[in-house]
């Protein structure tokens, strides 16, 4: 088959390929590297976040207080046809927001306010977490994020990222700015080091904003290890 002959038959294949198939779905994905947070942390483990344990007075084992250099990436999807610009949404909006709820976290020790293992307090100027095993951390406040979570684990710090994402969005962009657009899911990944990070997917519903997944919402979680 000489040049011309391939190039006609590439042609009529491309043709019959565009009447026979239809877009369905576009999505877009942001993952750029200063869409990033550093934060100390610690995890506890069998218990507190989901582990089935309700006995909140049992010392549970947990990490040390150590940190991460925490990476964040989304992606959109939309049924929608595309704008006049050929465009589904402003990759500068999702940056700017995604950029926003990082530097909110950014070189904090990040800490499970929901935890029914530690109790907060305050002394002076710092802020004391008392763990269940006896652990007593004292923190300059200013150096604290207290999270609405009951660990802090990459599962739950995707589901706040993502949460905060979409109220960032709606703040500045209203309420129906991502059902606007034809924009059916949210995808946000929290990785905390290679190959280790955890993942919510979010579907955004008409005339609202997408509902936040948190226990009982409508986020699917997800995280590999």
């Amino acid at each position: 088959m000489n040049a011309e002959s391939l190039s006609t038959t590439l042609r009529t294949y491309v043709m019959a390929a565009a009447c026979e198939f239809a877009f369905d779905s576009m999505e877009l994905f942001v993952g750029k590297e200063d869409m990033k947070f550093s934060a100390a942390h610690f995890t506890l483990f069998g218990g507190g976040g989901g582990g089935g344990d309700d006995d909140a007075t049992r010392p549970l084992p947990r990490e040390r207080l150590h940190g991460h250099n925490y990476n964040v990436s989304l992606s959109v999807r939309s049924s929608a046809s595309l704008n006049g610009q050929g465009m589904l949404l402003d990759f500068s909006v999702l940056k700017r927001a995604t950029r926003r709820v990082c530097a909110s976290l950014d070189e904090y020790t990040l800490l499970p306010a929901a935890s029914p293992h530690a109790v907060f307090t305050t002394s002076g100027a710092n802020t004391v977490c008392t763990l269940t095993d006896g652990t007593l951390f004292s923190l300059p406040s200013t150096d604290v994020r207290l999270l609405p979570v009951t660990n802090v684990t990459v599962e739950e710090l995707a589901r706040y990222v993502v949460s905060q994402l979409l109220q960032q969005l709606a703040d500045e962009h209203g309420a129906s700015m991502l059902t606007d657009a034809g924009v059916t899911h949210v995808h946000l990944s929290v990785r905390e080091t290679a190959g280790q990070e955890g993942s919510v997917t979010v579907r955004c519903v008409p005339a609202a904003v997408c509902a936040p997944a948190h226990s009982g919402g409508s986020g699917d979680i997800s995280s590999s290890a």
